[in-house]
């Protein structure tokens, strides 16, 4: 049962139920209405049509698409050429879930993205070495220790441990 479905239900029995079931049946409704921000009139309606889902980097385009996947499965999705946005058919309940979850998950990848950045400069030691003129003693291009190898622990969980090093660009 998808989730339209389920607070259909929840929503019957709010309205047909017995005292004590419709009470919590309404407490239900309201709170599930608001968490994935939708309206009586969206789960009233079933029908599907055209919605637009904007982002902003490459990436995001990438996870929005991933996440239309996870919640409407194997539908298309359309880009407009020389737009950031995607489109896809979908019901209105549907079209809310997505913007929901792109909410909590585009801010989550950019700061595993801001993470992986520092655990990758660390592993490769992408630094000057001695010789190379520095203009500002005080500017720091990584982070404290903790930090590098907290993100250094995120990135090599998330990857297959390859990395890029200077002796491989080098050729040696």
């Amino acid at each position: 049962m998808d989730k339209l479905e389920r607070l259909r239900k929840i929503k019957e029995l709010a309205e047909n139920g017995c005292a004590g079931e419709k009470t919590a049946a309404l407490e239900t409704y309201e709170r599930l209405k608001s968490l994935y921000r939708i309206t009586d009139d969206m789960i009233g309606t079933a029908s599907v049509t055209r919605h637009v889902f904007k982002y902003n980097r490459d990436y995001e385009r990438k996870l929005l698409a991933q996440i239309i996947y996870m919640v409407c499965g194997d539908v298309k999705v359309f880009q407009a050429v020389g737009k950031r946005i995607l489109t896809a058919d979908t019901t209105d309940f549907e079209a809310a879930e997505i913007g929901l979850h792109y909410e909590v998950y585009a801010a989550a990848i950019k700061k595993h993205m801001q993470a992986a950045y520092i655990a990758f400069v660390q592993a490769n030691g992408i630094y000057p070495d001695e010789n190379v003129r520095v203009h500002d003693k005080n500017m720091q291009f990584a982070k404290t220790d903790d930090d590098v190898v907290r993100a250094a622990a995120a990135l090599a969980s998330m990857t297959n441990k390859t990395f890029v090093t200077r002796g491989l660009l080098e050729g040696t």
